[in-house]
């Protein structure tokens, strides 16, 4: 059995910050990745399936929020997180960022805005924008670091650098903004030293949060070839 008091579940988080259960809204905001579009590499992470990021309605950013929304009062929640979560949600000019993020806050029931993206597609005047919205909403982006060996990160054609997530990192912090880090657990190449690295690395950032992701294969991906030809072996279950 998990001993609870080795970890501070986010569930029990949101219901000390807002007083009652709290449940994300994903959406698909139509942003695109440096990875994806040529500007840093090709073809994106090999793990990355856009396909594998379910959950958003469809449609105009307003519509998904406003039907996910009504469902979820009908079920008796009141509260929710805007979630932007599939590509890199910080990737493109203020104007395009601010109106995207706008369209969402269709509800007084909003009370928080996650914002999933890359380290290397923030900087101050996205931040100061961001940072506007903290007078309102609880602000929270999250980071996709993955692992802290650049070596790492090289195989897995994540396209920046450990140094990028830091500079990130500590520049969103200068903005009184949370910041929550992305890990993949088993990643090709990564020993248990390189894992314990990773934890070591997002504690001295002082990360308000933490997603651990245990590595899987999503059919379709570079990882699935390479898993295909057996150049990838899986951690267990334990």
């Amino acid at each position: 059995m998990t001993d609870k008091s080795l970890y501070f579940k986010f569930s029990e988080y949101l219901k000390n910050r807002f007083g009652g259960k709290v449940w994300k809204v994903p959406v698909e905001a139509g942003f695109t990745c440096p990875n994806r579009d040529g500007h840093k590499g090709e073809g994106g992470c090999i793990y990355c399936s856009v396909d594998s990021f379910d959950g958003a309605e469809q449609g105009k950013i307003q519509d998904q929020v406003t039907a996910r929304i009504e469902k979820l009062k009908k079920r008796n929640i009141n509260k929710y997180i805007v979630y932007f979560q599939s590509y890199s949600n910080t990737y493109g000019d203020l104007a395009t960022i601010k109106g995207r993020i706008d369209a969402s806050l269709v509800d007084d029931g909003i009370v928080a805005i996650h914002i999933g993206t890359r380290p290397d597609v923030i900087d101050e005047v996205k931040l100061a924008y961001l940072q506007t919205l903290t007078e309102r909403y609880e602000v929270v982006i999250e980071y996709g670091l993955q692992s802290s060996n650049d070596e790492t990160l090289i195989d897995i054609n994540r396209g920046h650098t450990v140094q990028d997530f830091v500079d990130a990192v500590e520049l969103t912090h200068r903005y009184d903004i949370k910041t929550c880090a992305h890990l993949i657990l088993g990643l090709p190449g990564d020993s248990r030293e390189d894992m314990i690295n990773s934890i070591k690395l997002i504690n001295d950032l002082k990360i308000h949060s933490v997603k651990f992701h245990h590595l899987h294969v999503v059919k379709g991906t570079k990882l699935a070839e390479m898993y295909a030809n057996g150049e990838v072996e899986m951690l267990t279950e334990d």
